[in-house]
């Protein structure tokens, strides 16, 4: 066979000399070799004879004398040397066929890589050769490396969750972290062998049921919701539940991640009464400011505290020593319906016979009782076997500074722990009860309520119907810096506001005489150089006389000033996500519940060269290469429904021409607005390089095979 030598180029472009010692083959192999991603090169048992630019590359070296001076072997480690250095002459000499290894290499610039050897033999008449295809796994081995202690990661992670994680099967558990234990208040033990629909409150238990089934047989289902647990010693917690249809061990399954809400839901549940309780309060207030004549609106208010309050009975109790306003001593009560209601007169009496006097003595210094019926020798069994409440809170009522009475609330329905907030609800609505029993005249009705409402933290002040200060409480004194009435009375309000302030009330004045109210105006700042910027929500009422003519305002200002803060630091935690969502380099769309594309980044339009006004509004599916939008949008509508999905390639149309190839992320972020959810945010990279790249090498991988062959 006749040698030739032949110029090949290395990839600098610089030349390189080979050994021709079969045209053909060598031919082939100099046109197509330097196109392989993987180094190839060929053996004749003494020295390297071809080496593509790839193997050049990949071994640090300029050339194939480069190579051959250093000798192939001397770039693998020292103990491997002799093992590949046999099994190399096996192939060449045809008792191997082939033989593969994986070695990792050091550079002479000290960096460490792994590759992956395939030795194969090559017969070109009486001449034999070892091809040698080696690529570089250095990626592949770094992402394993990751990918192990990722795994070690998620372990710490799950384990140490706030959040329990469970994996479920039917009525069973098949995986859960040790929060689990903790919110249920069972053993693991215990857990592993029970029912875990026992778990699930019996009103709560139907539903979850069904939201289960319906994820089992892959129909729409919610992917989180809410509902109640019942742990070991009974008690009822509130939960938030994630979850979503997995594979497990080769089965379908479902993996959840609770969180337990229940002191949030307490915390929501206090602040919403305390609101229903102060708005009832309010009410009350205006009632009595209408009318004089408190038992006119005693029974009205009564009812309003109880609905708002959800208890089951409200009672108004005088206790002997109060200062009369009626003839009799007054006994008045509201119960709920359905609940026991005996007569007002044998009612009073029993609760002031057994009425403990441990708690007139707290109730005397203005503390609340507050009483769990299960709480041993606190609550007088007389008066639990004859009211049948299972908790009470009594709120003192004072007139002229002195105990005058109760306002009572009883639940006979639950256990129930009485927040502070609402506490301090329950308190003003004493308060507003306790200046309205201070006389039946408007003028002392009047200056008894407001020397209750003088205890509040908000500011409030009576203007007559010029607009001048009659009366304030110490808040607004103290709000525009007077030491007493005496700097405010008389004056008109409009002068302690600074401009568009006094303006804006001006116009608010105007509409509480010709409407007898407003509420929740909001107010900045209210006074003149303020440098905190307060924020201030502002109510008023028209206050009538006893004949039923305008005889006054009064305004009330609370201070929102933190709430504010609150709602602004939302608006720029939304400031924020929309500067990350802009400047991702991942590709970032949200996609509405009808497909049409809601929202895209920079980093897309700039991908596919459109502009924003180009892609909003229009249906998402126009996007996709004709052939793909039957698939692609399967598995959209699965995202729009909430359900889970796995990673998409997908083919987009650029602007210009051409198609991009994307792989989007498996599942989605829900995207609300005004607390609706409107669409889905999916993210994904583009592989159009890596997508060619693994097509020309599975090119050059028949080409090779059909070598081998």
């Amino acid at each position: 066979m006749k040698e030739a030598e032949v110029i090949d180029a290395d990839k600098t472009g610089a030349p390189v000399k080979t050994v021709e010692t079969s045209g053909d083959i060598f031919s082939f192999l100099k046109k197509l070799g330097n196109q392989f991603a993987d180094g190839l090169l060929v053996f004749d048992g003494t020295s390297v004879v071809y080496a593509n630019s790839a193997l050049l590359e990949l071994l640090g070296v300029s050339d194939l004398e480069e190579l051959n001076k250093k000798h192939l072997s001397g770039f693998l480690p020292e103990a491997e040397r002799e093992e590949v250095r046999l099994k190399a002459l096996s192939v060449l000499r045809g008792e191997l066929p082939s033989f593969k290894h994986e070695f990792k290499i050091t550079r002479d610039d000290g960096s460490e890589a792994h590759f992956f050897f395939t030795f194969s033999r090559l017969s070109l008449g009486d001449r034999n050769y070892v091809v040698v295809v080696v690529r570089d796994i250095t990626a592949f081995r770094k992402a394993e490396l990751e990918s192990r202690e990722n795994r070690v990661r998620y372990k710490a992670i799950v384990e140490k969750s706030h959040d329990g994680i469970y994996v479920y099967r039917g009525d069973r558990f098949l995986f859960f972290n040790d929060r689990i234990c903790e919110i249920t208040g069972y053993s693991r033990k215990e857990l592993e062998n029970m029912d875990i629909w026992e778990l699930v409150h019996p009103d709560d238990r139907q539903r979850l049921w069904d939201i289960a089934q319906r994820r089992e047989r892959g129909e729409e289902a919610p992917d989180t919701y809410e509902a109640r647990l019942i742990t070991k010693d009974g008690e009822t917690r509130y939960c938030e539940f994630s979850v979503a249809a997995v594979q497990y061990r080769g089965e379908y399954a479902a993996l959840g991640i609770v969180r337990d809400i229940t002191e949030r839901k307490r915390g929501e549940e206090a602040i919403r009464f305390r609101d229903q309780i102060l708005q009832a309060v309010s009410g009350a207030a205006r009632s009595f400011l209408r009318s004089p004549i408190f038992e006119n609106h005693v029974e009205e208010v009564l009812s309003k505290f109880g609905e708002a309050a959800d208890v089951s009975r409200v009672y108004l109790l005088q206790l002997d020593g109060g200062e009369n306003v009626l003839e009799e001593m007054i006994f008045k009560q509201w119960a709920a319906p359905g609940v026991k209601e005996d007569s007002e007169g044998e009612d009073g009496q029993i609760l002031r016979e057994n009425f403990p006097r441990k708690w007139l003595e707290r109730l005397s210094v203005g503390e609340l009782v507050y009483s769990l019926a299960e709480t041993e020798g606190e609550v007088p069994q007389s008066l639990l076997r004859y009211r049948g409440f299972r908790s009470v809170v009594i709120v003192p009522i004072f007139v002229k500074e002195k105990l005058w009475g109760v306002l009572g609330f009883e639940d006979c329905k639950r256990l129930r722990k009485w927040s502070t907030a609402e506490r301090d609800a329950l308190k003003t609505a004493a308060d507003i009860i306790g200046a309205a029993i201070q006389g039946s005249q408007m003028e002392k009705e009047l200056n008894k309520l407001l020397n209750a409402i003088k205890m509040l933290k908000d500011a409030v002040l009576v203007v007559d119907m010029g607009g001048r200060i009659i009366d304030m409480n110490r808040a607004a004194q103290e709000l525009w810096g007077g030491r007493d009435l005496s700097d405010f009375k008389g004056k008109p309000l409009l002068d302690l506001l600074p401009e568009p302030m006094a303006r804006k009330a001006g116009r608010d004045l105007r509409e509480v005489f010709a409407r007898g109210y407003i509420e929740g105006r909001e107010y900045r700042n209210v006074t003149k150089g303020d440098k905190q910027n307060q924020v201030f929500s502002v109510s008023a009422n028209l206050v009538l006389d006893s004949g039923g003519e305008p005889y006054g305002v009064v305004i009330i200002g609370r201070n929102v000033t933190d709430k504010k803060k609150t709602e602004d630091q939302l608006e720029e935690s939304e400031k924020r996500y929309r500067y990350l969502f802009e400047r991702s380099q991942v590709v970032n769309i949200v996609v509405g519940m009808n497909g049409q594309i809601l929202d895209a980044n920079e980093s897309a339009l700039k991908m596919f060269g459109y502009t924003k006004e180009e892609v909003i509004g229009k249906n998402a599916m126009d996007f996709v290469v004709p052939p793909e939008r039957e698939r692609v949008w399967k598995s959209l509508k699965r995202d729009l429904m909430g359900l889970d999905t796995g990673q998409i390639e997908v083919d987009i149309i650029a602007k210009k021409g051409g198609v991009k190839t994307l792989l989007f992320a498996e599942g989605h972020a829900n995207v609300f607005k005004d607390g609706r959810r409107v669409g889905v945010l999916l993210s994904a990279l583009d592989i159009t390089e890596r997508k060619r790249q693994s097509r020309v090498q599975e090119l050059l991988y028949r080409i090779s095979n059909a070598v081998h062959t």
